[in-house]
């Protein structure tokens, strides 16, 4: 088995390879080129097989680890295999180099790595450690020789989230808890949740999982409180799942919808409520193809195909809910259509079940200033201008605009991350126009909306470097400003809104190479009034 390059991929191609991404971390990273059979009297120089299955899970007091060994099943090179030496290092991913020949003992220090285990079990707990600090971990088997194998690598953040993620999703409740969900982590995609209580700081793995382990799916919160979790996908170079399942905050149990399911699997797919309490989920990819079509879905009915089409086949387009004359629109924005990122915007009437352009065309389009692919679409309250305002009028609504900031403009053929962001405001008689730029390129952030700011948080540059940079895009003066950096780069993290006023940051992405992801354990929370990311954890 060939041994996957370090390459790095920029976003376009990361989109297209997330199944890759997957499949790079369910194989071995040991695997020989060849296994040469040896006489007896030649040296034995060949290492067994990395340990697969390597995943950290962080707890207040500890951090647990199991992996699987390799055996000769695997290859005939695993069958002088002794056992598996853990390194840790304290805030910085594990770089040591055991050395052929050398037999090394717990405690003892290997660079600026320190062995915390060593035998032939496949578990490990970590007693060790202390809470809000991040622990880097390297699992590296080895023979009677001993010749050392490959390193695997995972984290743990104790008292923060618990397992490392990316391509999950984070939902509030109504009772102001986080629910995070899915993804992949080291060990593969996730059929996990988590719960983040603000009140206490504290974040707590569900004792129920869910129906299917799924990532890049879609989280959304039913008019009741209870979440719909749509799509996704379950296993590199498959279809995208067309299930869903319902998570109810009272019982803190998943429900399978038996009854109905999507027309098509969906991953990489939007979701937004609509006015009467039913979802529509839009575009996204089946595992081969982008796709232009919607489903509908009924807390009450179940599924149901929507007639709406889009003007061109896309996943990773953003959706925003806005009421327009009276009525609630959906805007669907940007996205990758298999071949490039893409400029279009519509609209879609729930009334007409069809998607639109800004004058009420079905089927045609709009265009925004840049192609935007992996970009932030953030619902925005305009500030009123003194002149309009009317004390004796009581009538006067709040008027809501989209920002659009930032996002790949590239094709399959080179990245192109910009700079550039623009305001869908229905109320103007432009629709679209441009404001920054930001202070960064950026692409893959997440941004949150504040009181009277946008708060835009990591993601990649244009040279396709993961960033702990975040910047305030200011409603009132249409600009962008930086703020406080994070504690660690992020690519892709999830972040929303706390009750009071905070953000919270979970995951993301350490590294930009879709062959060697690297999902990160430690949660942030952005305090707006100091304009500074802290780690969250709770003791």
């Amino acid at each position: 088995m060939t041994k996957l390059s370090n390459a790095s991929i920029h976003p376009i191609k990361a989109a297209l390879l997330l199944a890759a991404l997957l499949a790079a971390l369910l194989c071995c990273t040991g695997c020989p080129e060849d296994e040469p059979d040896l006489d007896e009297d030649e040296t034995d120089i060949d290492a067994p097989y990395a340990v697969s299955l390597f995943s950290a899970a962080g707890y207040i007091d500890r951090v647990e680890l199991t992996w699987t060994n390799p055996t000769s099943r695997d290859s005939d090179m695993n069958k002088d295999f002794v056992g598996v030496m853990i390194l840790r290092n304290e805030g910085t991913p594990i770089s040591a180099l055991p050395l052929r020949d050398l037999r090394y003992i717990v405690g003892e220090q290997i660079g600026a790595d320190t062995v915390v285990f060593v035998g032939s079990s496949q578990s490990f707990i970590d007693g060790d450690v202390e809470p809000g600090k991040t622990y880097y971990y390297a699992a590296v088997s080895f023979d009677e020789v001993p010749n050392y194998g490959d390193s695997a690598q995972t984290n743990a953040t104790p008292g923060s989230s618990i397992k490392a993620r990316i391509a999950h999703t984070l939902t509030v409740l109504d009772d102001g808890r986080v629910l995070i969900v899915g993804g992949v982590s080291y060990d593969g995609p996730q059929d996990t949740a988590e719960i983040y209580d603000p009140a206490s700081g504290t974040f707590s793995l569900l004792e129920a999982r869910m129906h299917e382990e799924r990532y890049w799916h879609s989280a959304t919160k039913l008019a009741d409180g209870r979440v719909l979790i749509a799509g996704g996908q379950l296993e590199a170079f498959a279809d995208s799942l067309s299930n869903a399942e319902i998570f109810d905050p009272q019982s803190e149990t998943f429900d399978l919808i038996g009854s109905t399911q999507m027309g098509t699997g969906r991953a990489g797919h939007c979701a937004a409520v609509l006015e009467d309490g039913a979802v529509l989920l839009v575009g996204g990819t089946d595992g081969q193809d982008q796709l232009d079509d919607a489903d509908l879905f009924n807390p009450v009915g179940g599924f149901a195909a929507s007639a709406a089409q889009l003007c061109a086949p896309r996943s990773s387009a953003t959706i925003n809910a806005l009421t327009i004359e009276g009525q609630t629109r959906l805007l669907v924005c940007g996205g990758f259509d298999g071949e490039t990122s893409l400029n279009s915007c519509q609209l879609y009437s729930a009334t007409e079940d069809a998607f639109t352009d800004f004058a009420g065309v079905t089927g045609e389009c709009d265009e925004m200033a840049d192609r935007r692919l992996s970009h932030s679409a953030t619902l925005i309250q305009l500030p009123v201008a003194p002149a309009t305002i009317d004390d004796d009028d009581d009538d006067d609504e709040p008027q809501y605009a989209v920002l659009l900031a930032g996002g790949d403009a590239g094709d399959l053929a080179a990245s192109n991350v910009v700079d550039s962001a623009e305001i869908y405001d229905p109320a103007d008689e432009a629709l679209l126009y441009e404001v920054g730029p930001m202070s960064t390129p950026r692409s893959g952030q997440a941004a949150v909306a504040l009181d009277d700011a946008v708060l835009l948080i990591g993601g990649v540059d244009e040279n396709i470097n993961a960033l702990s940079s975040a910047e305030l895009y200011d409603v009132e003066l249409e600009s962008f400003v930086q703020t406080g950096s994070m504690g660690f780069v992020r690519a892709v993290p999830q972040a929303v809104l706390l009750g009071d006023g905070r953000v919270l940051v979970v995951g993301g992405n350490l590294s930009t190479n879709v062959f060697e992801p690297r999902p990160l354990s430690a949660a942030e929370i952005y305090d707006p009034l100091g304009g500074s990311f802290g780690v969250a954890y709770g003791e």
